[in-house]
């Protein structure tokens, strides 16, 4: 729980990686004192706040591999599915981040969190599809003529 509160003040500062190391300072802990299924709560807490700090830092696939891990552990949480659903988002995978966070949605239908993360998808989406419609523009005509 200490070095679970000294990453929560880490994370809180924006020092993500050192947050990191406590997070897993944590886990290594809870696997030396307890048995970790014991203590589900904890160890799915660590997991999340190492995918939300790993996705923080641009490490987008690790941050997918921990919250994935907590939800194939049966912690199906809004929040597990929001982390793994915005490390998706981060890494431009929409269509796995859409699954993810339409998901969170129906387990928290109220989280504002999860409904702009959800609305900033489906316009990316959107975006994606327009860009994949419209013609390429012609580089001739956008050439300044030389006089």
């Amino acid at each position: 729980e200490e070095a679970k509160a000294e990453g929560n003040d880490m994370y809180k500062e924006g020092w993500y990686p050192e947050a990191i190391l406590e997070y897993n300072r944590a886990l290594k802990l809870l696997e030396q004192n307890n048995d970790p299924v014991a203590d589900k709560d904890l160890w799915a807490a660590l997991h999340l706040n190492l995918s939300v700090c790993e996705t923080q830092v641009g490490n987008y696939d690790a941050g997918v591999v921990y919250a994935t891990t907590v939800i194939e552990a049966g912690v199906t949480t809004a929040k597990a599915f929001f982390r793994r659903g915005e490390a998706f988002h981060r890494s431009n995978k929409l269509e796995d981040a859409l699954r993810d966070l339409e998901h969170a949605k129906s387990l928290e239908p109220t989280n504002a969190s999860i409904s702009r993360a959800l609305d900033t998808v489906r316009r990316k989406q959107k975006l994606e599809q327009v860009k994949k419609q419209s013609p390429e523009p012609d580089s001739t005509l956008s050439q300044k003529p030389r006089v």
